[in-house]
């Protein structure tokens, strides 16, 4: 499938959003007690599922150290058809107006670039 670069967002600030939220709960860790790593385990869950919801579950460590970067492509607006953004996982670091990328889906609102 391919996909049309139009309007690029680029969204490297969201990883540190990302990496704060997810090593805030294990600040100051203190697993002694079974309450104590209990208590460390459902953060991390609200953490992930806040970050779900958000449709930011694609925002994740593995992805940066692999070298992806994330944009947010939103489309022009044309006449009688609904406008939908997506989000873009590649490894560029600059997406040009116009471009055609070779993509694959990974849900209905994000892409990955195949490396061709």
């Amino acid at each position: 499938m391919t996909k049309t670069v139009e309007n690029p967002q680029d969204h490297r600030d969201y990883i540190l959003t990302y990496l704060f939220a997810i090593l805030l709960p294990i600040y100051a860790l203190n697993l002694d007690t079974f309450r104590d790593s209990l208590v460390v385990i459902i953060a991390l869950i609200l953490i992930i599922f806040t970050f779900w919801i958000m449709n930011l579950h694609y925002m994740n460590l593995f992805f940066a150290i692999l070298g992806y970067n994330f944009f947010t492509i939103n489309p022009d607006q044309k006449v009688g058809q609904p406008v939908t953004s997506f989000v873009l996982i590649t490894k560029r670091t600059y997406l040009n107006m116009g471009q055609i990328i070779n993509v694959c889906r990974i849900s209905d609102t994000v892409f990955i670039e195949l490396q061709s």
